[in-house]
């Protein structure tokens, strides 16, 4: 038996990255090619939380369904990401050999109102069918899958993670321009903005689920803390040739890592950003 499916997306909330569950409401239809009953469908990739049957003839089926969904996410380019969030149906228990799902375009597709705060919905989405086999029934089961994606608009990615991680490293590096004559004051604005780099960075992955992976927000800190680092490194050995009175060396210390550091976090930052 051919059932073809069709869902129209109506919302999309609690969006919650840390734990990558996400929460959609749609209808769901069913038509069928003779007299059918398609109401034994599951969500494989979440739970119903409310249902109920909108429509109802032998061979034409429409569900407004709520289900609390979850997906594995990729985090690679956080905070500038985008995620496919979806929702797969299974029949519970006819295999492929008796029902086979067909995605129904004409009946698909996404509700004008559709608004999802802190993200942009994409105006495409996706359909498709596979099958899904299961050996220890050694049976093969037909999924439906519908996809959009959603993406975290850039300019509040960039002022809310990006900016404050940039004036940590900008102050940091302003202590370069304190001469050896001053170098325990240079000490204390590096040492402070090296802390204040690793606290913040702290808070931004909590806001992420543990990864074994590194995200752009990684290596954007990671950047920083090898930049930082350096500087008080310099830093040190000023203080060094200083204590030793080595004027003219501590100056052309200063005068090299004044020019390399930034040239170095910058040089890196944009191999950062084209990795991305």
């Amino acid at each position: 038996m051919k059932v073809r499916v069709g869902l129209v997306l109506l919302a999309v909330g609690d969006v919650n990255i840390a734990a990558e569950t996400y929460e959609m409401g749609l209808y769901l239809i069913f038509k069928c090619d003779r007299p059918c009953n398609p109401n034994n469908f599951e969500i494989m990739n979440g739970r119903v939380a409310s249902q109920e049957l909108q429509d109802n003839t032998p061979t034409y089926r429409v569900f407004r369904i709520r289900a609390a969904l979850r997906k594995t996410l990729d985090l690679r380019s956080y905070p500038f990401d985008h995620y496919p969030i979806s929702v797969s149906i299974e029949d519970k228990f006819l295999g492929a050999d008796k029902l086979v799902y067909v995605p129904d375009p004409q009946d698909t597709g996404i509700d004008s109102d559709v608004h999802i705060p802190g993200w942009i919905l994409a105006s495409h989405w996706q359909a498709s069918v596979e099958g899904h086999r299961y050996p220890a029934l050694h049976n093969t089961y037909s999924r439906y899958t519908f996809s959009v994606t959603i993406t975290r608009p850039p300019l509040a990615a960039f002022l809310k993670v990006l900016l404050p991680g940039l004036f940590i490293v900008g102050v940091g590096l302003l202590a370069l321009l304190l001469g050896p004559d001053r170098v325990m004051q240079r000490l204390t604005v590096s040492t402070s903005a090296l802390v204040g780099a690793m606290l913040f960075h702290l808070n931004l992955t909590s806001s992420i689920p543990p990864i074994g992976y590194l995200t752009f927000a990684d290596r954007f800190m990671i950047i920083n803390y090898i930049v930082l680092a350096l500087s008080i490194a310099s830093t040190v050995i000023l203080l060094h040739l200083t204590d030793r009175k080595l004027t003219e060396r501590a100056n052309r210390i200063h005068l090299l890592f004044g020019l390399t550091l930034p040239a170095l976090w910058i040089s890196l930052q944009i191999i950062n950003a084209v990795a991305m």
